[in-house]
């Protein structure tokens, strides 16, 4: 059993994830808030209540974090709680891809957890997107090459620039929805939000699709993708914890395995 940290621009996700003969299984997870005031004590104590674990009982931890303050609070906790130092993904120790023509110094290592475990369980080429603060999309070709990427405004980030940049418009956030033509201002800025995200992804996947000349797989993660992905009309994987299955992943692949 690994404990998994996937530590985002908006909320931490802390799992414990157990390896199975069918792949990799989320036993239990909880989120914090990135902006949590809690010591890293407290929040060792926080995660051994609320998932149910005493520290012995995990093989170690694995992290990946795009918020340097809190990933040093949850470093101290899951040493703390299991007397180990965190394997921290970085651009530098991901594994699971090889590159072409990458940039790997701005390239989140988020995008390349979610891309390698992308790769390990879906047929090549393919196309992941992870829908949080922003829609982010990797494009992984054949033999696991990882090709690059898009970068779109989110769901949530869209709907609060709409009411942050206009005089009427209210503040809302992604809601589910069935209504495409809204007869009031609240459903039509909820569809655009869950209907446009899911067009846009749509659109960009036959395009990319276009650009390889053969169909890709798509899969589809992150918060704001619960109330979007049923929307989408390309075939895809729906996979809510595949980023901390990705790190466990990341785990196995490397030199605590």
């Amino acid at each position: 059993m690994i404990i998994a940290i996937d530590i985002g621009n908006t909320t931490a996700s802390v799992g414990l994830v157990h390896k199975t003969e069918e792949g990799f299984s989320v036993l239990k997870h909880i989120y914090i808030p990135t902006g949590t005031e809690e010591t890293g004590e407290e929040l060792a104590s926080l995660i051994a209540d609320e998932l149910g674990i005493s520290g012995w009982e995990a093989e170690g931890v694995v992290m990946s974090s795009v918020v340097p303050a809190l990933a040093e609070k949850l470093a101290l906790a899951a040493e703390t709680l299991t007397g180990k130092k965190p394997l921290v993904i970085t651009r530098e120790n991901a594994r699971g891809l090889t590159f072409d023509g990458i940039d790997m110094t701005t390239i989140g290592h988020d995008r390349l957890v979610d891309a390698a475990y992308a790769a390990h369980i879906l047929p090549l080429p393919l196309l992941t997107v992870d829908m949080g603060t922003a829609t982010t999309f990797n494009v992984v070709g054949e033999g696991g090459v990882f090709l690059g990427g898009i970068i779109a405004v989110g769901a949530a980030t869209g709907l609060w620039a709409l009411h942050a940049r206009t005089a009427q418009l209210p503040e809302l956030k992604p809601e589910p929805t069935e209504t495409l033509v809204g007869t009031n201002t609240k459903a039509c800025m909820e569809s655009g939000a869950v209907f446009g995200q899911a067009s846009m992804i749509d659109g960009l996947a036959a395009r990319v699709e276009r650009l390889l000349g053969q169909e890709v797989s798509l899969a589809v993660t992150g918060g704001w993708s619960e109330f979007v992905h049923e929307k989408i009309t390309h075939p895809h994987l729906y996979e809510p914890e595949m980023m901390l299955k990705g790190l466990a992943y990341q785990w196995e692949l490397g030199e605590h395995s």
